[in-house]
């Protein structure tokens, strides 16, 4: 912007010269003013179009998700809770009640407790029970049956002692798992659990192992937006339920939008909510800022209660704290590497296993969703005299990098079973990136026409 000013001359002439030049100069400087309000009216459209363009892509990535999730087995949602299993050769055999509908042939996610994932297939489906058909109705599978599956296992690329696979209360499923963090909300592994919690509320390891899933997963919370605050942001005004003697609230939360379309009263009102996701910690830290109960999937299939005395004392507890900090926001247990000398390290396909088929997938289907990831690539490291892992090298802008590497681990977790290290670096920080990948495939490229 221009700087104007200057002292009148006694001579007249001099003095309308000058006055005239300060007319011009004044006049300059409000037009260089309008064009700098411009450029930057300018700079703030693209900013906007770019934002709306990115939360586009984002949304076709999201919807294309859930697209993928229902074509699975045909769109059949199915939980099958194990009660016992036996291990064949290349196979194991699991025992227990079915609730949906499984056919043979469809690909599953055996979640164990711990929260650990192995995908499989099944072969078979018997009736395990006389008094109930497997085959009623269904040529191919069965339908809320007590039943046995068998599937197909190699037991040496599982990571786990094959009679410990399937432990009791391990949930087959044909939901995928839910790896990528902007995608659908799915809690297959704790809805099956809650499923059987009529029959086992004073069962000590159930309990446990129902905690363990609850720790382990991000939940749907109804809200409506209220006004702006003094910030200028508008609140989210959460909607808790009166408990049936009017003692208190409760804060329900949702494992699926399957379970919150139950809730019929406020899915058809007028004003319908916006759904809010939180984790088990946030949803912790709410109920006791607010001193009320949590509920899980109130309206059904089955609704679970967790009194707010319990919350309080499980966030307080050695093993919360331990993984979550004693404020719910623990930072990420993965390691961030700026690989410099490839000299020191051994890199690597890693072996072709069904684990890394499955973190391949949820790599990519992360990816996918995330407008800053140009490319992403997975190898085998190791360091010398430790043990193997996973190195993940990632295109990406500088500065964003650390919500990406924290989402992706998020994504891997719950499938590493061979191998626990998994470390990140940015492709242009990583030397040896060009070299590696003109001999080996990245595992996702962005689409360039998106």
């Amino acid at each position: 912007m221009a700087i104007f000013g200057g002292k009148k001359n006694d001579n007249d002439n001099e003095s309308v010269d000058q006055e005239l030049d300060l007319d011009a100069l004044i006049e300059q400087a409000i037009e260089e003013t309008d064009a700098e309000q411009e450029a930057l009216k300018e700079e703030k459209r693209k900013a906007h179009e770019e934002m709306l363009i990115k939360q586009r892509e984002e949304a076709v990535a999201q919807e294309k998700a859930r697209a993928d999730a229902l074509k699975a087995n045909g769109g059949r949602r199915f939980y099958l809770i194990a009660e016992s299993s036996e291990v064949g050769e290349d196979s194991i055999t699991t025992t227990g009640d079915l609730y949906g509908e499984m056919h043979k042939g469809d690909k599953v996610f055996v979640y164990r407790p711990g929260g650990s994932i192995i995908m499989s297939e099944v072969m078979d489906i018997k009736s395990a029970d006389d008094s109930q058909k497997a085959d009623d109705g269904e040529v191919n599978g069965a339908k809320n049956a007590k039943v046995s599956v068998t599937m197909k296992f190699k037991f040496k690329n599982v990571g786990v002692v094959a009679e410990k696979l399937i432990p009791k209360f391990t949930v087959i499923s044909g939901i995928k798992p839910m790896n990528n963090p902007k995608g659908p909300i799915e809690n297959p592994a704790l809805l099956g659990v809650s499923l059987k919690y009529t029959d086992n509320a004073d069962n000590k390891e159930y309990l446990q192992i129902l905690m363990g899933h609850m720790t382990l997963s991000r939940f749907i919370i109804p809200a409506h937006v209220g006004e702006e605050g003094p910030d200028g942001k508008k609140k989210l005004q959460i909607i808790a339920i009166n408990k049936k003697d009017g003692d208190g609230r409760m804060l329900p939360i949702f494992t699926d939008p399957a379970a919150l379309s139950a809730w019929k009263e406020l899915m058809q009102n007028e004003q319908k909510p916006t759904a809010v996701v939180v984790t088990f910690p946030e949803a912790v830290n709410m109920s006791k800022q607010d001193g009320v109960d949590l509920i899980l999937n109130p309206y059904g299939p089955v609704a679970i209660q967790f009194p707010a005395g319990i919350i309080d004392t499980i966030s307080k507890s050695k093993g919360y704290i331990d993984r979550f900090g004693e404020d719910g926001k623990k930072k990420p247990s993965y390691s961030k590497e700026m690989i410099k000398d490839a000299n020191r390290i051994m890199v690597g396909e890693p072996p072709a296993i069904a684990e890394v088929k499955a973190v391949r997938e949820a790599i990519k289907e992360y990816a996918a969703t995330v407008s800053d990831i140009t490319s992403v690539g997975l190898l085998a490291k190791k360091n010398s005299g430790e043990e193997p892992g996973y190195l993940v090298i990632v295109d990406c802008p500088k500065g964003v990098e650390r919500e990406i590497f924290k989402d992706i681990y998020a994504a891997m977790k719950p499938l590493l079973n061979k191998f626990k290290k998994v470390e990140f670096s940015r492709y242009a920080e990583t030397m040896f990136a060009d070299d590696y990948f003109s001999l080996h495939p990245l595992d996702y490229v962005k689409n360039p026409n998106i």
